[in-house]
């Protein structure tokens, strides 16, 4: 009778430590993905802020640069007309290389993000 109580008290034993293991191992991914929602959002906000800021910026300059560019040529509307062309050809760039220059970075730093070995 003691052989049996010995298998089973080292059974149940096992059993607790298997169980609290596993709740170490969920509490450490939850954890580690807290951290790595919390670096996207904290990247995502500031690329925001950032893209606000420099959209501010580029608006002030292009309308400088047509204000210019219209006095040069004593046409108003024409200069406001080909900073928007301007501004077309960039984008129609922009869009033509998109993966390139936005997809793929994007993809590769989420990629080593979510890959990372822990520190």
């Amino acid at each position: 009778m003691s052989k049996r109580k010995d298998i089973v008290d080292i059974s149940s034993e096992s059993k607790e430590l298997l169980q609290r293991y596993i709740r170490n191992r969920m509490d450490a991914y939850k954890l580690d993905m807290a951290e790595r929602v919390t670096k996207i959002n904290t990247f995502l906000l500031i690329a925001f802020f950032f893209t606000f800021l420099g959209y501010i910026v580029l608006l002030f300059l292009s309308l400088a640069a047509a204000l210019q560019i219209g006095d040069l040529l004593n046409s108003l509307p024409l200069g406001f007309i080909i900073m928007a062309g301007v501004w077309l050809l960039i984008l129609l760039g922009l869009y033509a290389f998109r993966k390139k220059l936005i997809e793929l970075p994007m993809l590769r730093w989420m990629i080593a993000l979510m890959f990372q070995k822990n520190q």
